[in-house]
């Protein structure tokens, strides 16, 4: 399986952070231990693997395809696993740009926990929302398979 190349653009602000306040950071080797992954960042990399932009083309609509269709999901968990991680793009992305815009503002005054906080509940009501709309199969396809890319993921605190 492919490593997610977005797990790094996506956790560029965690690392920041552990580099700037802890220079002996700690990295947790997914492929070695992948129960020490939470599953907070596990979905949040994992659901943005699945999403394009708004605006994606048709090659980044085609690659999507081809990822979602590898849960084997039937047609309505389909069209409501689009919807579902469609949403949390966008949701996602808007709390990325006040990341950035405060980050420029407040320079050293910075404190992202809120933001942090907001995009852990982001990902919790999208875990809600993939439980609640898809069928239990469905469901289940998804969560093994977040389970799975834990092994994919490298993260620094």
């Amino acid at each position: 399986m492919k490593k997610l190349a977005i797990l790094v653009l996506a956790l560029t602000p965690h690392i920041l952070l552990a580099q700037q306040h802890h220079p002996q950071a700690r990295v947790i080797d997914g492929s070695q231990h992948p129960e020490q992954i939470p599953d907070t960042i596990a979905y949040r990399m994992y659901l943005l693997s699945l999403s394009v932009p708004a605006n994606a083309d048709a090659h980044r609509l085609e690659v999507q395809a081809a990822r979602v269709d590898t849960l084997h999901l039937d047609v309505n968990d389909y069209g409501h696993l689009l919807d579902i991680v469609q949403t949390f793009r966008a949701k996602h992305d808007s709390i990325v740009d006040r990341w950035n815009s405060q980050a420029r503002a407040l320079k050293d005054k910075f404190n992202p926990a809120n933001l942090l906080n907001e995009q852990d509940d982001l990902v919790a009501q999208t875990q809600r929302d993939l439980h609640t709309l898809l069928s239990t199969q469905g469901f289940i396809n998804v969560a093994n398979t977040v389970q799975n890319e834990k092994r994919n993921i490298q993260l620094i605190q």
